[in-house]
This record gives C-alpha cells, sequence and structure tokens, in this order.
C-alpha cells in the first residue's frame, strides 16, 4: 500500500532538521526540489540549499550541484564545464562516486563539452588503482554492457577487469557481475537456460538483485527467467523463449497481483518500475 504524499509536511520536516543542526537535510531538502520535472523556482531553491551546504562542508552537495547543470536545469546558465568544476571540486574531498561521474561526463559528452571516452576511461583506471570502489565497479559495467560508438562491448574485458580489482568489489555484487556479463552476449534459450540455472543457484535477495539488474542487460534474458519462475510457480504453461508474448503478459498479470504493487507492474512489463516488482516476486516463487 502507499502513503499518500504530503510535499507541504515534507518540506517542513527537513525545515526542521536543518534548524536542528542536520547539515544533510540541506542536500535532502534539495534533492526534494529537484526531483521530476521541477520548475525554475525550485531549482533555485535548490541551488540555494546546495550551496549552504556545500558552505558548511557537506562534499555530497557537489554532487547535485553538478547534476543540476548537467541536467540542464538552469537553462541559458547550465554549463558542462561548471559541472566538471564541482565535481574535480567533490573529487578532491575523496567523494568516490565524483570520479565515476567525472569519467560518465568525459564519455557521455555533454551540451558545449566535447567527448573524450579514452580520458574517461584512464579516469576509471587510476581511480580504480588508488582503491577506488566506484570506479572499479564502473569499468566492469563499462566494459560489459558498453556506450554507443565510444565504446565497444567487451565481455572478455568486463571478467579481466573484474578479476582485476576484485579486491574492490563486494563478494555479492561480484557474485551478479559475473552473470549480467555471461547474460550480456547471450542470444540463444539454451544460453538463457543456463543463466537460469544460475540465478537460482543463488539466494534470495542475490536473486533478486541479479534479475532487476538482468533486465538492463538483456531484456530477452530477464523475460526468459521470469517464465521460467512462472512455470515452476504454475502461473505461466507457455514456451521459455524469452520473447514478451501475449501468454506472457498475461501469466505477468497474475504474477502482479499477487504482491501489494500490482498496478506499478502492469503499466509496462519492461519498464524500471515494473522490472523492480516483477523480480521481487518471480524471485519469491
Amino acid at each position: 500500500d502507499y502513503v499518500k504524499q504530503d510535499r507541504a509536511k515534507a518540506e517542513s520536516w527537513y525545515r526542521q532538521a536543518i534548524e536542528a543542526g542536520n547539515r544533510a537535510a540541506h542536500v535532502r531538502l534539495a534533492e526534494f526540489y529537484l526531483a521530476g520535472n521541477p520548475s525554475r523556482t525550485r531549482v533555485n531553491q535548490a541551488v540555494t540549499e546546495l550551496e549552504q551546504a556545500r558552505e558548511k562542508g557537506d562534499p555530497s552537495a557537489l554532487i547535485v550541484l553538478a547534476n543540476v547543470h548537467l541536467r540542464n536545469l538552469l537553462g541559458n546558465q547550465s554549463s558542462a564545464s561548471r559541472a566538471e568544476q564541482y565535481l574535480r571540486e567533490a573529487q578532491k574531498t575523496g567523494v568516490e562516486a565524483a570520479t565515476t561521474q567525472l569519467a560518465n561526463l568525459y564519455i557521455n559528452g555533454a551540451r558545449g563539452f566535447s567527448r573524450r571516452p579514452a580520458e574517461g576511461i584512464k579516469l576509471l583506471e587510476q581511480a580504480a588503482l588508488s582503491g577506488n570502489r566506484h570506479s572499479a565497479h564502473a569499468l566492469v559495467a563499462l566494459y560489459r554492457s558498453g556506450r554507443g560508438d565510444q565504446i565497444q562491448k567487451s565481455p572478455a574485458k568486463a571478467k579481466a577487469t573484474l578479476d582485476r580489482f576484485s579486491h574492490l568489489v563486494d563478494p555479492t555484487q561480484a557474485a551478479i557481475e559475473r552473470i549480467l556479463i555471461d547474460a550480456s552476449s547471450a542470444r540463444s534459450t539454451s544460453e538463457y537456460s543456463r543463466i537460469a540455472e544460475t540465478i537460482d543457484d543463488q539466494g534470495t535477495v542475490l536473486r533478486q538483485r541479479a534479475v532487476r539488474s538482468l533486465r538492463d542487460v538483456n531484456e530477452n534474458a530477464f523475460v526468459y527467467y521470469v517464465q521460467h519462475r512462472m512455470k515452476a510457480g504454475g502461473l505461466y504453461d507457455g514456451p521459455l523463449n524469452g520473447l514478451l508474448s501475449s501468454a506472457t503478459i498475461r501469466s505477468l498479470k497474475t504474477l502482479c497481483d499477487n504482491g501489494p504493487a500490482g498496478d506499478r507492474c502492469r503499466q509496462a512489463p519492461l519498464s524500471g518500475p515494473a522490472a523492480t516488482v516483477i523480480a521481487i516476486e518471480a524471485g519469491q516463487i
């Protein structure tokens, strides 16, 4: 079940936390203002809160300030170069995620900011060698899935990178990454079946996380796994083929109705929110 939103009350609580000396509340309030498609007034309010957090020494504000510019929320005043400055400042204060975002800026480019993929990869490599966990994981994901025409997908490089920086990757996340690397190049039902067996061998929490991530890496493998679990639970009697057929969609409706968030699940079976609900429900069969 859902709790009805009360934006005025939420804002009041953030304000009370700030008055009580909670430095992080400035950033939380700014993120509240920036949610969805914020008006320019809301964006300006958010920037004010973030600058106050920055002055009080909260480096996480720098990441959000960078994103304000990268999302072009300041209109003509938005600047990718300014975002780079914020990320560089956050990087100097030891915020690991800043390096990953900075590398993404170089790889993807932005308005008025040319793409420099080689520089982005070099940045991640150097940070990972220095013990930056975020950068190590980002490198694995980058090679696993590729990035448009800038960086070619390479499961072999992803595996080698995961092995190289295994000491920086949480064992649970490493197990999920190995599944996702295999899934990134899977194209046949026999390969999908092998991936499904590997996922089934994991514990419930890891299984749910792996299935949710699977949707982002290989949608057919994701659908195959859900078909496989629904068939095991008597919810689906069609073929295991990884295709979002009408029979699969009908069974997904039944699966979704087993949980409290069925409406979110049925909106679009492969959307982000739906995939999260489906992964949870399928993992519990």
